[in-house]
């Protein structure tokens, strides 16, 4: 899986269970954004605007924040997820999709810090 902070650090890290999201990001949700290939899902932080936590500029823009107007708050982790028969499974990302995700969210970060 890949963490992306809110300070545009970027983390690779493997994925066993749902405890490794929960030590992550604590109470956490599922994101399916718009701008993310759809075998991908987003983990944020359920309570991220309670917390008024920073804004993450890369899983704002995977959530199309700029077109809906609500902004992901707090760090994000990016996962694979298989839609089946009897729901959706989370797994990690393989190597060769982890490196596109990396040069991917690098390239959001760059342009980002230029606007």
């Amino acid at each position: 899986m890949i963490k992306v902070t809110v300070n545009n650090e970027i983390q690779t890290m493997k994925y066993d269970n749902s405890k490794d999201l929960e030590k992550e990001i604590g109470c956490y949700e599922f994101v399916y954004p718009v701008r993310l290939d759809p075998k991908f899902v987003m983990v944020v932080d359920e309570n991220g605007y309670s917390k008024n936590l920073d804004i993450n500029i890369v899983g704002s823009y995977y959530y199309g924040s700029d077109k809906n107007g609500y902004a992901i708050l707090g760090d994000i982790l990016i996962l694979r997820v298989h839609r089946r028969p009897d729901g959706y499974h989370i797994s990690d990302i393989t190597e060769q999709e982890e490196n596109r995700l990396l040069k991917e969210v690098k390239t959001i970060i760059n342009i980002k810090r230029g606007m």
